[in-house]
């Protein structure tokens, strides 16, 4: 039995619904926190040397990764 991580994105803007979307899997955590922190900054033009709470700069958006164990 292997683990797997799920990022999930969940759009709370009006427009969208709320929205959930699974953004991509991953065989560790730690792979899936950079890659949401590299979505992050990518698709909101955050700069490379900002700091603070990547999460926090886009307030309509949850993001959560979840494991899940998958049979061979």
């Amino acid at each position: 039995m292997n683990k797997v991580w799920i990022l999930e994105q969940f759009d709370h803007n009006a427009e969208a619904s709320a929205q959930s979307t699974i953004l991509n899997v991953f065989a560790n955590r730690a792979s899936a926190e950079a890659w949401r922190d590299r979505y992050i900054r990518e698709e909101f033009d955050i700069a490379d040397d900002f700091d603070g709470d990547l999460e926090a700069e886009v307030p309509d958006l949850e993001f959560s990764i979840h494991a899940y164990y998958v049979l061979d």
